[in-house]
Formats: structure tokens, C-alpha cells, sequence
């Protein structure tokens, strides 16, 4: 599986696709969101053991393809939905106990990215 993003155009021969990401998770159900200039996907599939290191939610800048892994801080913690809203990264956090959380950073805080 992997991600792309192109300028919108209604003239198929200008479309020029640029990969964003390569195998995020191997199924389809990864819960990809496009929201707000941002790609949001879960990446817990792709290990099948939520404390992997490589586990958790990728964020994706779509403009510059600038990624950050938002990675679990428990082995049962499980990112269940995010949101890209106000300039805000918005995380569902289920960690197997109810109840259910919400988690918020500013998308400027997010740190150095895993990939330029």
C-alpha cells in the first residue's frame, strides 16, 4: 500500500503523483483520514503488537510530505480516531479500559519529523 498526493486537475495527463508514504498498514482498514492539508493514519497493522516502536498514528503534511509518528505510550494504548481541527491535532485514545480519552497537541509542537 502506499499513499500519494497530486494537484487537482481535470486534465488526466497532467496529473503527477508524489508518494507521501509507503505501507502505512498492510489493509485497507488503516482508518486513513484527509483532513485540513493533513493525512492521518493508524500504522498498528502494519507491526501487529501495539508496543512496537513503529506502531501508532502517522501524521503527514501533505504540502511537504513532512511525517511525524505519534507512537503509543503503553503496549495497550490504541489510537481509535484523529482529527486535524484549529490548527490542532486531535487523538481518540482507548488503551483497553474504559473510559475512552481525547488527546490534543498543536500541530507546531509536534517535534522534528521521522521524515522530511
Amino acid at each position: 500500500m502506499a499513499l500519494y498526493a497530486t494537484t487537482f486537475t481535470t486534465n488526466p495527463s497532467q496529473v503527477t503523483r508524489r508518494v507521501l508514504t509507503t505501507s502505512p498498514c498492510p489493509d485497507f482498514v488503516c482508518g486513513t483520514r484527509v483532513q485540513s492539508g493533513y493525512v492521518l493514519t493508524k500504522t498498528y497493522q502494519a507491526t501487529g503488537n501495539w508496543g512496537d516502536p513503529g506502531s501508532g498514528l502517522l501524521v503527514i503534511r501533505i504540502s511537504d510530505g513532512r511525517t511525524w509518528l505519534m507512537a503509543p505510550t503503553s503496549s495497550h494504548e490504541r489510537w481509535s480516531s484523529a482529527y486535524v481541527a484549529a490548527g490542532r491535532l486531535w487523538m481518540g485514545r482507548n488503551d483497553g479500559v474504559p473510559p475512552q480519552t481525547i488527546q490534543s497537541v498543536d500541530l507546531s509542537a509536534l517535534g522534528a519529523p521521522i521524515q522530511d
